[in-house]
C-alpha cells in the first residue's frame, strides 16, 4: 500500500501539471482562433485547407498586434489613436471604463512603469501575519493630502488565483522589499508557498 500510494503521488505530479497547462492552451488557441471568423469565408483555413487546424487564429491575432503596434508607432498613427481616444472620451459610461482600462495598461506595458516590478513582503491581513504583494505604484490626487509620511500603492494578490485580490496603501517603512523576480513571486503565491523561489518543488517520500 505505501508502495502503491507513492506511484500514485509521483504520477500526479507528472500528470497534473501537464493536464493544466494543456488545457491552459487549449482554451487559449481556442479563443483566438475565433479571430478567424473576420476573414472572408474563402480566406478562411479551414476552408483552403479543407481541415481544421488550431492554432492559425493565434498567427492571425498576433499579426494584427504587430500590424497595429507598427501603424501607431509613426506620426500620424499617434494622431489617429489621440483622436480616437479623445472620441471615445466623449461618449458617457464609455469614457469612465475606457480610461480607467487605458491608464491600467498603459502602466503595466510601458517600459518605464514601475508597476508589479517590485515583490514585497507586508503585514496582511493584520500585524504579525504576513504575505507576498506587489508595489503598483505611490498613491496620488487627493489621497496623499489624507496621508501622515511615505505610503505605497501595494496589490495584496489571493492564492492560487493571483488575478483576484486586493490594493491597499501601505506606509513604505512597514514593507520589505525582496530579493526575487515578479515571476517568482508569482509562482510562490499561485503554488501556495510549496515552490519556494531558488528550489524545486518537493518530491514525494
Amino acid at each position: 500500500m505505501a508502495a502503491l500510494r507513492r506511484w500514485l503521488l509521483a504520477g500526479l505530479l507528472v500528470l497534473v501539471p501537464l493536464i493544466i497547462t494543456v488545457w491552459v492552451l487549449n482554451w487559449v488557441i481556442t479563443t483566438l482562433d475565433q479571430t478567424l471568423q473576420i476573414l472572408p469565408t474563402a480566406w478562411q483555413p479551414d476552408r483552403l485547407l479543407g481541415m481544421h487546424i488550431p492554432g492559425f487564429g493565434v498567427l492571425l491575432a498576433l499579426l494584427i498586434v504587430l500590424v497595429i503596434g507598427a501603424a501607431a508607432s509613426n506620426i500620424l498613427g499617434r494622431k489617429l489613436v489621440t483622436w480616437w481616444d479623445a472620441l471615445l472620451g466623449r461618449i458617457p459610461i464609455v469614457r469612465s471604463i475606457y480610461s480607467s482600462v487605458k491608464q491600467v495598461s498603459d502602466t503595466l506595458f510601458s517600459e518605464n512603469g514601475n508597476a508589479f516590478r517590485k515583490a514585497l513582503l507586508v503585514q496582511w491581513p493584520r500585524p504579525g501575519v504576513w504575505t507576498i504583494a506587489f508595489q503598483t505604484g505611490s498613491p496620488g490626487g487627493d489621497v496623499v493630502n489624507h496621508l501622515e509620511g511615505e505610503y505605497l500603492s501595494v496589490y495584496v494578490p489571493t492564492t492560487p488565483n493571483p488575478t483576484g485580490g486586493y490594493f491597499v496603501m501601505l506606509k513604505k517603512s512597514d514593507c520589505i522589499e525582496l530579493a526575487m523576480s515578479v515571476d517568482e513571486a508569482l509562482t510562490y503565491v499561485i503554488s501556495m508557498g510549496v515552490v519556494v523561489p531558488g528550489s524545486s518543488p518537493a518530491k514525494p517520500k
